[in-house]
């Protein structure tokens, strides 16, 4: 088990992202309007959005070569909906089997200080509470944190380039 919450880097890369998406809603890119829109409370979505990131940034911090992927099969400006292909593309199926796998040998790791208890909040913890089975999550009926964990992957991938732990 790691304790990414006392980690400069790690809490350096989540801060920096979460600053970049705020300028590029402020530019009007919409995944990442939507995704602040979420975090200021948008059909009630603010924890998905809190607890998703910090889950984005450590899936790329264990699987940076997903970061090449999701460059390649999506666009920054391109907005993700439902049906469109950055949402549904096969490029995700590896993503969600690494992510399942990740969560299943390092899932103890502490990624988060969550709000109400102000103590350390696992990987796994997160994942069961706000993504869907197909990521490793809880969620047999899908899971509206996919959406905000799928935006936050590709908005990081086009931000910054992961090189590993460490």
């Amino acid at each position: 088990m790691v304790d990414y919450t006392k980690d400069p880097l790690f809490s350096a890369r989540h801060a920096a992202i979460e600053t970049a998406i705020h300028v590029l809603a402020s530019a009007g890119v919409v995944d990442a309007d939507r995704f602040v829109l979420r975090q200021s409370g948008w059909n009630n979505l603010q924890g998905h959005a809190r607890a998703v990131m910090p889950l984005a940034v450590w899936f790329l911090t264990h699987e940076p070569h997903h970061g090449e992927d999701l460059r390649d099969n999506t666009d920054l400006v391109t907005t993700m909906t439902a049906r469109s292909g950055e949402s549904r593309g096969t490029f995700w199926r590896p993503i969600q089997a690494e992510m399942r796998i990740l969560l299943r040998d390092h899932g103890g790791d502490r990624i988060a200080v969550g709000e109400r208890r102000n103590s350390p909040e696992t990987a796994v913890r997160i994942a069961r509470t706000y993504l869907s089975t197909r990521y490793g999550g809880g969620q047999a009926r899908g899971g509206a944190g996919d959406t905000v964990f799928k935006r936050t992957l590709k908005i990081t991938s086009h931000l910054v380039c992961f090189e590993g732990r460490g």
